[in-house]
């Protein structure tokens, strides 16, 4: 079986190369949003251990593997839940999503929906159980002891 040739039109050029380094918080702060240029920030976080990613209001989540990424671990969590209504000092996370959408819940009284998609075995379900967990935190924020008590 023979491959086609590329034709030049099909090539992407990077005159640039500078922006292949770029590693943002959110990919939509990349000087140029391209195939390529997506795909090297999200090699480039996942080999720093950055696993997630913001696209806007979108978090892409890379399955890393192993659970010992110190800016992931449950004692990270305090530090989403003492920000304010939107995230803005903390990593991207799922975290950050369930806290933004619980926040946007709240403040505009409007159902609100957290969409968890990827292939079989790419970790949906426990980015479910993160989300869960960190709603669940969040939720009881403004509870006094005795409704604290009563919804354990």
């Amino acid at each position: 079986e023979t491959v086609p040739k590329l034709k030049v039109d099909d090539v992407f050029v990077v005159h640039n190369p500078e922006i292949l380094d770029e590693t943002p918080d959110d990919l939509l702060s990349l000087s140029l949003l391209h195939d390529s240029t997506i795909l090297s920030s999200l090699n480039k976080r996942y080999m720093k251990d950055v696993i997630y990613t913001f696209i806007g209001p979108i978090v892409v989540a890379l399955n890393p593997f192993k659970y010992t990424i110190p800016w992931y671990q449950e004692g990270m969590l305090p530090a989403y839940l003492e920000e304010g209504h939107v995230i803005t000092k903390n990593k991207p996370h799922s975290w950050a999503v369930a806290h933004n959408t619980y926040y946007e819940l709240s403040d505009m009284a409007q159902n609100q929906c957290i969409l968890v998609s990827g292939e079989s075995g790419a970790g949906k379900t426990e980015a479910v159980k993160i989300v869960m967990r960190y709603l669940s935190a969040v939720s009881c924020l403004d509870a006094n002891e005795e409704q604290k008590k009563q919804g354990a």
